[in-house]
């Protein structure tokens, strides 16, 4: 039982309501309010509490809200059913990078926590959850033809490339186990710049990277079967982008010519 429910119990009877979907969302919407600096504080729970809710309860949503959407660590618990809305909610009305701050600001408040009380399971796969999202959906805003080629079809057990079909979701996911594979043999780290996303980003950044494909699969046969070690490189979006952009070379030789430009530009700098 997290704090709001606690504070819920404890109130008079009279006041009690169940907390669920509806009242989450009331509370986003005026959360949107505060956040927005239409609202104080005092008001939005003034309004909430009106409509039925606890106060202190509401007041926690909403203000969890704002920390939410600015990625600030909150003290104030909030139910994990209510931070599964909040993050799906900010995916759809702000945005991946509004939920990439949603993120941080969950791993700050789970670090603060469970430094001083005792750990939350719940929360933890809540933010897991999400988190796969961001990292599916950073890939897909990068544009997908630069996660997997616009060529590129369905792969079977043997993990084929190159047919000829409209990329989507199903195609990314039957593609994963490639992607999986070539992560595990060379790590989560850009083999252009070196740059390592749990190291800049703590937990928020673990396991996130782009994979690169050094063959163009608009060029391969059907019946190609991809091989992770030797066909796959994993890239920050930053290199991947570069890599793609205004070349039609994708190979090692690409990924060395892009490293060289970094190098000439740090020893400019």
């Amino acid at each position: 039982m997290d704090w709001a429910q606690k504070a819920a119990m404890s109130s008079p009877r009279s006041q009690r309501k169940s907390i669920g979907r509806t009242e989450y969302t009331r509370a986003y919407k005026i959360g949107q309010e505060l956040y927005r600096e239409k609202i104080t504080i005092s008001e939005a729970g003034r309004v909430l509490k009106e409509e039925g809710m606890n106060y202190s309860s509401a007041t926690d949503l909403v203000m969890g809200l704002r920390h939410l959407l600015k990625g600030e660590r909150y003290t104030r618990t909030i139910s994990e059913a209510a931070t599964d809305d909040f993050l799906s909610w900010i995916l759809r009305d702000y945005g991946i990078g509004a939920l990439g701050n949603a993120l941080h600001s969950v791993v700050k408040h789970l670090h603060y926590y469970e430094g001083q009380f005792s750990k939350r399971p719940g929360l933890h796969r809540v933010l897991d959850k999400h988190r796969r999202i961001f990292e599916h959906q950073s890939e897909r805003k990068m544009g997908l033809d630069l996660f997997l080629s616009p060529e590129e079809g369905p792969s079977n057990e043997e993990l084929r490339e190159g047919g000829s079909k409209t990329i989507n979701v199903n195609v990314y996911e039957r593609s994963r186990k490639a992607r999986d594979a070539c992560i595990e043999k060379y790590g989560p780290i850009c083999a252009v710049c070196g740059f390592d996303f749990e190291r800049t980003f703590g937990e928020l950044g673990k396991g996130f990277i782009h994979v690169h494909h050094l063959k163009n699969l608009a060029s391969i046969g059907k019946d190609y079967v991809v091989d992770p070690e030797s066909d796959l490189r994993p890239v920050c979006p930053n290199c991947h982008a570069m890599i793609h952009y205004g070349s039609k070379s994708y190979g090692l030789e690409r990924l060395e010519e892009i490293r060289g430009l970094i190098a000439a530009a740090k020893t400019a700098g």
